[in-house]
């Protein structure tokens, strides 16, 4: 999924590039003895109650700055650049 150029196809899901690294970040060591890999491989849907509160900032860009200053541009998949050119404009 993420070496495909466009990555659009959704449930209403958010997917992630490097999932154990979040879960590991947001348990922050306290798994309450759960082996997350058994409980992954099974199937199951299970809900983990997080030691603290773990912000989640998403960002979505249609245009940026990359590699050697290069400007680039993606196609607005979501529609939300057409509501920030109306606020732009004068």
């Amino acid at each position: 999924m993420f070496q495909k150029d466009v990555r659009t196809f959704s449930s209403g899901c958010i997917r992630l590039e490097k999932p154990w690294e979040l879960a590991k970040y947001a348990l922050n060591g306290n798994n309450s003895g759960i082996n997350l890999t058994e409980k992954i491989n099974s199937g199951e849907t299970i809900t983990i109650n997080l030691p603290k509160r773990v912000p989640i900032y998403l960002t979505y860009l249609t245009a940026w700055v990359g590699d050697q200053d290069h400007i680039h541009f993606a196609e607005d998949v979501y529609g939300r650049d057409k509501r920030l050119i109306e606020y732009a404009r004068w």
